[in-house]
């Protein structure tokens, strides 16, 4: 995904309506018009939310632009890994974050069973 606007190459992003406690609202304007995929199709930008994101113990907080049509519930941009100093390993399939004392490591890859409003790690 590359941004219209900007020139950074991702940022962080979720689906119109991936609960139904997420809604775009009037103040969460977006300075994006829309995001261009990798199969350079354009992507509406709805809106932009601030939301919690749970890691290992940890809670945060980031910014997400609401899109209009993805086929990903959530995707954690560049902007969010280097924010939380994120290492990929894509040898070992692993994520790890190493901004907080414990590091905190999540391995690749869908999650059967798990509660449709958590987002297991993709590498």
């Amino acid at each position: 995904m590359q941004l219209v606007s900007k020139p950074e190459p991702v940022t962080s992003a979720i689906e119109d309506n991936p609960t139904p406690q997420i809604q775009p609202r009037s103040d969460d304007k977006s300075d994006l018009l829309g995001v261009r995929g990798v199969n350079d199709n354009f992507i509406r930008v709805l809106g932009k939310v601030t939301l919690p994101v749970e890691i290992g113990k940890f809670t945060l907080f980031h910014d997400f632009y609401i899109l209009d049509d993805v086929n990903m519930p959530l995707i954690l941009g560049r902007d969010f890994m280097h924010d939380q100093k994120a290492e990929i390993s894509f040898p070992k399939q692993v994520l790890s974050f190493t901004k907080w004392n414990d590091r905190s490591f999540f391995k690749s890859g869908p999650r059967s069973g798990s509660h449709p409003q958590f987002c297991s790690c993709a590498i």
